[in-house]
């Protein structure tokens, strides 16, 4: 390939067309938009080509490129660096579903340089991505094109759900547990689980948190063994354990956000709390040393919220002896008493507002 129609080039020529997708196929548009009728119409497409016509030719009569700047030797280019990229994947969901993405990319491109005034329909792009596909990848085109079918049936479908306001009642677990059964439902097991799969690993370390958090009446230990068999359930002991290590921040800030979690730390007197802490820090993955290290923040809050709570205690004293503006200079003196003339501004700009923070209720550990 040549220098000027390097990696680096289409890489640059794909980042620059994110937003003009993204409005095209996201934002733009009514129900008649010309993209959605092309994606009704992909479930019975047929070529509009006879496969005896170059490519360079179809793309010429889609009048998606001209003979002056375009040349054949570009377009065979373009399909070399997609070929050079996901070539060796593309027998599997996520190397078609990379390539669909790219000629998406390369076709949008070719629409807007055509019709810089929105003047073609949109849906010669669909047409564009199908020629690409099996010109590319001849083995392999329709299955590209029929991954590229159901993935803007899923848009569709995820678009016009964002918009209706039954769905929005709906709370997060539910939404996302409604997400994966149709992403299951049209692209199939193995294409979800691999074009989604880091999002995949992302809720069912969700799904097995919640699951441990929603045991009615358990303890804390028993709400961490719950959440550990359930990852050891859906990833297996080995991954489970490296799910615990690389995700210990979300995991641990999740668990103690928990009312249950929460009210029962609340419980306890301060040493046996520093004590569940670290527990629950170490069973989610925590080492010793940052177990330590968190259990040091803890302490500087905690003496926070001791000045902070007798702060409270003073203001409420003052307010019963003080009037007016003798009773705004005491506030403010008692500010910079406990909190130092620096976080006493922080404070007073907080009061001003209706805020007091040292009045809404301890959560420990976060």
């Amino acid at each position: 390939m040549s220098d000027t129609l390097s990696k680096y080039k289409w890489r640059a020529i794909i980042g620059g067309t994110i937003a003009v997708i993204s409005y095209m196929y996201f934002f733009a548009g009514s129900k008649q938009d010309p993209v959605e009728r092309k994606v009704q119409e992909l479930s019975y497409y047929k070529p509009r080509f006879d496969d005896s016509i170059s490519l360079e030719k179809k793309l010429l009569l889609m009048g998606l490129i001209d003979e002056q700047r375009h040349s054949s030797n570009e377009i065979n280019d373009y399909l070399l660096f997609v070929y050079e990229e996901h070539g060796k994947d593309i027998h599997r969901p996520w190397g078609q579903y990379w390539a669909a993405n790219k000629f998406e990319s390369y076709c949008t491109k070719l629409v807007h340089d055509a019709n810089p005034e929105g003047t073609l329909d949109k849906s010669a792009v669909v047409d564009c991505i199908y020629e690409l596909s099996r010109s590319a990848f001849p083995g392999h085109g329709d299955a590209i094109f029929s991954l590229y079918h159901k993935m803007q049936m899923y848009n569709n479908w995820l678009r016009q759900n964002s918009q209706d306001e039954e769905w929005n009642e709906k709370s997060p677990r539910d939404r996302a547990r409604a997400i994966w059964d149709k992403r299951y439902e049209l692209l199939g097991v193995e294409a979800t689980e691999e074009i989604f799969a880091q999002r995949l690993t992302m809720h069912k370390t969700a799904d097995a948190l919640d699951s441990a958090l929603d045991a009615s009446g358990s303890t804390i230990e028993q709400k961490i063994d719950t959440l550990k068999k359930g990852l050891s359930s859906a990833f297996g002991d080995d991954r489970a354990t490296s799910i615990l290590s690389n995700e210990k921040y979300y995991l641990t800030n999740r668990f103690l956000q928990s009312p249950d979690v929460q009210r029962d730390l609340s419980r306890l007197d301060n040493d046996e709390r520093v004590e569940a802490l670290a527990e629950i820090r170490r069973n989610l993955g925590f080492s010793e040393e940052e177990i330590a290290r968190l259990a040091k923040r803890d302490a500087q809050i905690d003496q926070e919220w001791r000045k902070g709570l007798e702060y409270m205690k003073k203001i409420e004293e003052y307010k019963k002896t003080y009037k007016s503006g003798e009773l705004q200079a005491k506030i403010q003196e008692a500010r910079k008493k406990y909190f130092g003339a620096s976080r006493a501004i922080e404070i007073e700009s907080e009061e001003r507002r209706g805020v007091y923070r040292y009045k809404s209720t301890r959560t420990y550990g976060l």
